[in-house]
This record gives structure tokens, sequence and C-alpha cells, in this order.
């Protein structure tokens, strides 16, 4: 629902590593697959992607932690650079939702588990110049806000 017909392309962190190592979405990557020159690689394709979605005339999701400064800032240029809106968005839980909401997932591209979530809670904090939203709620109600702040952008 988002742009021009037929809406956003998301482009997933998860689903991107999986494809850069050429294997399935739902097959599980070991630590090799998780260095830091492979999650570069990994936002640095999401970035291009993001580019080549935005100059087609359409609009891009990217869906990744981006728990890094320059990883938002890389992304939030790719629109800049083309006079578009960008509007950063970072979804926060409770720990134990979402450890639930993991725990939950099946044929999924996340490797992510309750360990890696408490890693990121612990060495990531929320960018000051993104939307900070409660996805405690349901999918509907946070899709709802999402296309309410898309319309303010």
């Amino acid at each position: 629902r988002l742009g021009r017909q037929p809406g956003a392309l998301v482009l997933r962190s998860d689903g991107i590593r999986k494809r850069l190592q050429g294997v399935a979405p739902e097959t599980a990557l070991g630590a090799d697959a998780y260095t830091h020159d492979v999650t570069r690689d990994v936002y640095s394709t999401i970035t291009a992607e993001a580019g080549s979605v935005l100059d087609a005339g359409f609009s891009a999701v990217a869906d990744a932690v981006f728990g890094r400064a320059d990883e938002r800032a890389a992304i939030q240029a790719e629109a800049e650079a083309r006079g578009l809106p960008f509007l950063g968005i970072w979804l926060e839980a409770p720990a134990d939702l979402l450890a639930e909401r993991i725990a939950g997932r099946t044929d999924d591209a996340s490797d992510a588990d309750r360990a890696v979530m408490e890693q990121q809670h612990a060495r990531i904090a929320p960018p000051d110049d993104w939307r900070r939203l409660d996805a405690s709620g349901t999918a509907a109600d946070l899709a709802a806000e999402i296309r309410r702040l898309v319309g303010d952008a």
C-alpha cells in the first residue's frame, strides 16, 4: 500500500543474507555468515537495491536492524540523493514479547533467537533521528500507524 502500484518492495536483510550465501531463505546459517564483512555486504546490497527501486519510481522498505549510524546514514542518503522523502522507523517492544515472537517463527529467513535479541538490546541504542514506534500491539495496528506516518512524510 506504499507508493504507486504494486506498492513498496520490501528488502529484508534476512532474505538478502541468505541470497548472498546462495541458500534457501529457510536454511539456517552458521556464525561465518554473520561476520562484520558479510553484514557489511548485506547492508550495502540493501542500500544499492533500494536505490535501484527508487530509480525505477517505486517505494522501498528496508527491513533490517540498522544498529549502526553508518548503515542508517547510507540508506537515508539513497532517498535524499534523489530528492525523495525518507522515514526511518525504529520498532520497539518488551524483550519478553520479542522472545515469544521469535520462538513462534516457523519457515522464516531469520536466524535470530533470544540470545541474538538480547545481544542486540545490550549493544544497540535507538537512533535519535528515527521515529520510535511501539511494536507490542497487533501487526495491523502497527501497519496503520506506519501508513499514517508515511502520509505525513
